[in-house]
């Protein structure tokens, strides 16, 4: 009778919206079932454990002998010991078929790896739950077999299951290959989205809006004119594809709107938890839309399972420090101390990073100089164009070295330098930890932080480039049908930003130079390809977009600087180092005629 008004309770709070009653009763019983197995279990396990442990329930206690429902637990859950800690185990054994599964994280920073490694287990034992959707924003993943790859799952050959997922909705595939190469074999439909424009997704669907509305993407490949985020013809084909991004008119002006999904299944990850369900977030990198990722989930009626490192006694946790409230989540995972390292680092790269997480600050004088080679060459260059008392975005790869130019040169303390996943001033950190600062001002969601970006907010930003063409327009999401990676937040901070500076070298693989020292530069050996192109393969920046914005736009190389501006329709060549020769070196290197 108490499991009955307990799950009437759970119910009416969640809302059914949509979910089958069956299948939602059934899930909110199973989690009953595997928080509440046995009373003495728990005070057993908590004199022996650093945290509430309780065993896995096997499914065959769940459903009477005919098969045919669900059987009553045979105890009683008294109300002042219920707990929402489980095991991970217990906790993925929730998640359902066609289920649409949505996992926090950024990059390699803050992946709830122990939840979404006994996921992928467990379709390998059982081939379910199957047919998922998954959406994620930054990854996250370790460019190998860790986070998200866990989820790249095909059945045993011969079997006639279907597939672990069967759609996937990312910004960056880069750090999770194995879902990328699901995608370009056609296993999956696939899309690739702005990160911010998925960040805001997931807030809508909080707030039951039918979707996020931005001009953010117009004139990209994300356009519905274009591909509309479609990463490989099974999603080109798919009905679905007509109702993910849309193109609205509002006031006369042309909008995407990025449809806001049901969420089934939430996974993210904390530090600390209490036998409640608050999450904190102390030894956390970033803010990774932890709190909006769980309340798209609970808004949905669907289920939130918080991946975290240790149990805090109930109501220990200061209210200030709580990042997700009890309320919004349904499971806690907690990872054994010796399984921190595998299971639940600060990042895929580093253990713990107190400097990254804010705990205390590093001296500057401390920060590793570049070396002064072709990145630097291009770093410093771009540097000359940052000012005092603005804030500046630096996306990943070559603007990661305007950071240490800027540090170099005592720039630090005049500006503030930031990044999209929430982080206001310090120092970037570079190559796979990119997301986090040294020395961080604040940290916000990320949701936040495009919200600022968007609005324009930022008074000059850097990026990288990996193809240019002729017009101005730049890709960096997809190099060729058989690479995939997707546009991050490059079109979020691209199109928002009045002053852009994109970086790259004017040619790559092979490229040597001499700097003897004397302010000169040399071209030793040339690269074999070329970056400035008539065509880009995919145009995650349009240049004749920039204008119509009236953005301010160069192209900054090692060697050259070009420009796009409204008094022609190709680049201008504005710049060339000196020692440089302007037909062999420059224009004989890129495939147009600039002005």
């Amino acid at each position: 009778e108490h499991r009955t008004q307990i799950e009437q309770r759970m119910i009416s709070s969640r809302g059914i919206l949509g979910v089958p009653t069956p299948m939602h009763t059934l899930r909110v019983a199973k989690l009953l079932v595997a928080r509440h197995p046995r009373v003495l279990s728990v005070f057993s396990a908590a004199r022996t454990r650093p945290y509430i442990a309780t065993p896995r329930i096997p499914k065959s206690t769940l459903f009477d002998d005919s098969g045919n429902g669900f059987k009553q637990p045979q105890f009683e859950i008294p109300q002042r010991i219920r707990q929402k800690v489980i095991s991970a185990a217990d906790a993925v054994s929730l998640v359902n078929d066609g289920d649409t599964v949505c996992v926090s994280g950024f990059v390699c920073q803050g992946a709830p790896e122990a939840v979404l490694k006994e996921l992928g287990e467990r379709y390998k034992k059982t081939q379910s739950p199957s047919n998922l959707t998954l959406l994620f924003g930054g990854g996250p993943g370790d460019w190998d077999t860790r986070g998200l790859n866990h989820l790249a799952q095909l059945p045993p050959e011969g079997s006639d299951s279907p597939p672990m997922l069967r759609r996937t909705i990312g910004s960056h595939y880069g750090q999770v290959p194995m879902v990328a190469k699901l995608a370009l074999d056609e296993v999956t439909e696939a899309w690739t989205l702005p990160m911010g424009s998925v960040s805001r997704m997931l807030r809508a669907q909080s707030t039951h809006s039918p979707g996020h509305i931005t001009n953010v993407g117009i004139g990209t490949y994300v356009d519905p004119d274009f591909s509309g985020g479609a990463a490989n013809e099974s999603a080109k084909k798919s009905p679905f594809h007509q109702e993910l991004v849309t193109k609205i008119s509002l006031g006369g002006q042309d909008n995407l709107m990025y449809k806001a999904l049901p969420i089934d299944v939430a996974i993210i990850r904390g530090t600390t938890a209490d036998g409640q369900g608050n999450i904190s977030i102390e030894h956390e990198s970033l803010k990774c839309d932890q709190m909006i990722t769980a309340a798209a989930a609970r808004n949905s009626g669907g289920l939130v399972i918080a991946q975290v490192k240790r149990l805090a006694a109930n109501g220990s946790l200061p209210c200030r420090s709580v990042a997700v409230p009890g309320p919004l989540v349904d499971c806690v995972v907690v990872v054994d101390e010796k399984d921190h390292d595998s299971l639940h680092p600060m990042s895929f790269v580093e253990r713990h990073n107190p400097v990254l997480t804010g705990e205390f600050c590093t001296p500057q004088d401390q920060i590793p100089k570049m070396p002064m080679d072709i990145r630097k060459i291009i770093a410093r260059r771009a540097f000359f164009g940052l000012k005092p008392n603005t804030v500046v975005n630096l996306g990943i790869g070559l603007p990661e070295g305007v950071a240490s130019v800027a540090a170099e040169e005592g720039m630090l303390d005049y500006v503030t330098l930031s990044t999209e996943p929430g982080v206001f001033g310090g120092l970037p950190a570079s190559g796979y930890s990119f997301g986090p600062s040294y020395n961080a001002n604040a940290l916000v969601e990320m949701n936040q932080m495009f919200d600022y970006y968007d609005g324009g907010g930022l008074d000059k930003c850097f990026l990288g480039a990996a193809q240019i063409s002729k017009s101005g327009d730049v890709n960096v999401s997809r190099m060729s049908k058989n690479r995939l990676t997707g546009p991050g937040g490059f079109i979020d901070i691209s199109q928002s930003t009045k002053n852009i500076t994109f970086m790259c070298p004017l040619t790559a693989k092979g490229l040597e130079v001499d700097i003897p020292g004397d302010g000169t530069l040399n071209i030793a050996s040339e690269g074999e390809v070329k970056k400035f192109l008539s065509e880009v393969f995919e145009k995650t920046f349009s240049g004749d977009e920039a204008v119509r914005r009236g953005q301010t736009v160069f192209y900054v190389t090692e060697r050259a600087v070009f420009r796009r501006s409204a008094n022609h329709d190709v680049l201008e060549l504005v710049e060339i180092a000196p020692g440089v020769d302007l037909q062999k070196d420059v224009l004989d290197q890129i495939d147009f005629v600039p002005v």
